[in-house]
């Protein structure tokens, strides 16, 4: 268990964990072990649990407090920002096939879009299963405007979520559900 070392004018001094009672400490010194367990909180409604001080009573008192809304809304932004990634990198379902949407495939389809601009009749693609694929200059150009349409879906996503955020009006709006909305 965890306990606290408090003085007489009811500091904390450290804390440590025992698996027993912890040691029994001379009474001239003016210190004891004190009990000492924060409660659990929800980190996007909560702030982290703070010790009520001075300590009394023989156990270590807490107060969990609401988080104001700025930060509410801020941890609820980096959430989504977060989600609009994994999705953004993560590759897109284009045509029944799963095509990937990382950095480096779209610097390649940008090269790729580049050659056909250039006059290239075909050019070779490499799906997410690793199968290569000789698309046609149509086909491609087809392929390489649904990937962008999917990274702009997403980041209008990532916005159309911001701009709701912002909208909230209670730190208890963490309960906002930042997986919806998303393109498939």
């Amino acid at each position: 268990m965890r306990y606290a070392l408090v003085d007489n004018a009811g500091a904390i001094l450290r804390r440590a964990e025992f698996d027993a009672t912890p040691p029994t400490l001379s009474p001239q010194k003016g210190l004891r072990w004190w009990l000492d367990s924060p409660p659990a909180y929800d980190s996007t409604t909560q702030s982290p649990p703070v010790a009520v001080t001075p300590v009394v009573g023989g156990a270590v008192q807490y107060v969990v407090n609401a988080i104001p809304l700025t930060e509410a809304q801020a941890l609820l932004k980096a959430r989504v920002s977060t989600e609009r990634k994994r999705r953004e990198l993560g590759g897109a379902t284009i045509g029944g096939r799963m095509i990937p949407t990382d950095m480096e495939t779209r610097a390649l389809i940008q090269e790729l879009t580049e050659r056909v601009r250039d006059g290239a009749t075909s050019v070779n693609f490499q799906r997410a299963d690793g199968t290569w694929v000789t698309l046609t200059a149509a086909q491609f150009v087809t392929l390489a405007r649904a990937v962008r349409a999917y990274i702009q879906a997403c980041r209008a996503a990532e916005r159309a979520h911001h701009d709701a955020i912002d909208a909230l009006t209670s730190p208890a709006a963490a309960a906002y559900d930042t997986t919806t909305g998303w393109p498939a």
